[in-house]
């Protein structure tokens, strides 16, 4: 005969193995929490499954419309007595079908009292919502399409956002090279304008120092021949004048 002890062994590696082997994070243990802020094993098991259809690989999709959560609270002699089995928090189903489902349920536990059940019934879950997974007509359905639609348009804003921080530092970078240029020419502006008037200065006195009206050239002090110059005498003031004659070139 089975003791307390032998059933509290079973549960727990049962529960072990849902846990970390089979199902993971999926799993809510609802057992009431002890001091150390973890489930209290001295009690019996009380658990939550997540569950979805199972994965169909005949047809190739991968579209779920349906879920629900499978609530399972074992009795202290579980195996030997069967479990407890709720469906709650279920999307997709009619009511209908939820009580066509959770009647299988109890069917099968009785029938399989004496071990461990709870993988057994999660798969016959599963299957069930595998033959009922079409897109209903309902809200649950919209509710999907429309977080489908907004994880989509989530990313199509963080693409955009993305583009334009791209498109803004290519700006900015254009930018901050014309205030570089702008600057430069402002710094050799200066310089520029100091060589300009250098070489205008240069200029004029380069022309000044070639023009035939120089004052080198409007006194020459040597010339050639007094070319068609010709004597005037003043008789009645006893003078006589050279003209046609360069100044200072008067012969005596």
């Amino acid at each position: 005969m089975a003791t307390k002890e032998s059933f509290r062994e079973r549960q727990m590696q049962e529960l072990e193995a849902i846990k970390q082997s089979i199902f993971g994070n999926d799993v809510e243990d609802l057992r009431p929490y002890n001091k150390e802020n973890t489930p209290s094993q001295s009690k019996p098991t009380d658990i939550r499954i997540m569950l979805t259809p199972l994965r169909d690989s005949s047809n190739g999709s991968s579209e779920v419309y349906v879920r629900t959560k499978l609530h399972i609270i074992c009795p202290s002699k579980y195996p030997k007595v069967a479990p407890k089995i709720f469906l709650e928090d279920t999307k997709g189903i009619s009511d209908q079908l939820i009580e066509e489902l959770l009647m299988e349920l109890q069917q099968q536990s009785l029938l399989l009292r004496g071990e461990v059940m709870i993988y057994e019934l999660a798969q016959s879950v599963q299957a069930f919502l595998l033959k009922h997974n079409k897109p209903p007509r309902g809200s649950f359905y919209d509710e999907m399409l429309q977080q489908k639609q907004q994880r989509e348009q989530e990313l199509l804003d963080l693409q955009k956002q993305r583009e334009t921080l791209e498109r803004q530092n290519r700006i900015d970078e254009v930018e901050k090279r014309k205030e570089m240029f702008k600057s430069e020419v402002k710094r050799r502006e200066p310089r520029r304008s100091m060589s300009e008037s250098n070489r205008h200065a240069s200029s004029s006195e380069s022309s000044e120092n070639s023009s035939p009206f120089h004052r080198g050239y409007m006194y020459p002090t040597k010339c050639a021949e007094h070319r068609n110059s010709d004597n005037l005498y003043f008789h009645k003031v006893g003078r006589q004048i050279r003209r046609g004659c360069c100044l200072g070139k008067v012969d005596t």
